[in-house]
């Protein structure tokens, strides 16, 4: 069947149905299909449609569905509940635990501090110093 055959099929369908069908409607309908389908890359879904840049893919057929996505994070909250958390490990040979908490600021750091104990002179919280208050806290 030629191009201009599958027009008419389409002028004959859309007549009595009311529609607006046409073969660049059905071009579309198959890029999201492919596009959401897990098997297939954004990368596949531009060689097959001839996109120069994998933006142009992405842009017109990365369309998320609002109830899909919103199903997706309950799904993955969900999940989460269930993940086991693993503790951290533990510090190699000739580290102490609480000299890597002060480097990575661990909560260990400072052990006192969330709870009225003593802190370092001159250590900043970190809300004070992004607003510009530099002042020390010490107890």
């Amino acid at each position: 069947m030629n191009y201009e055959a599958l027009r008419a099929v389409f002028r004959r369908a859309n007549a009595p149905l009311a529609t607006n069908w046409s073969m660049h409607a059905l071009w579309h309908t198959a890029a999201l299909h492919m596009a959401r389908d897990k098997r297939l890359s954004l990368r596949d879904v531009q060689t097959i449609f001839g996109h120069a840049h994998p933006s142009t893919t992405a842009d017109i057929y990365l369309v998320e569905d609002e109830e899909q996505v919103i199903a997706r994070v309950q799904e993955y909250l969900a999940d989460a509940k269930e993940r086991v958390t693993l503790p951290p490990p533990s510090p190699a040979i000739g580290h102490e635990a609480s000299d890597l908490d002060v480097l990575f600021g661990g909560d260990l750091a400072w052990p006192g501090k969330d709870r009225g104990g003593p802190t370092p002179s001159g250590w900043r919280e970190p809300d004070r110093f992004r607003r510009g208050r530099c002042s020390s806290t010490t107890n």
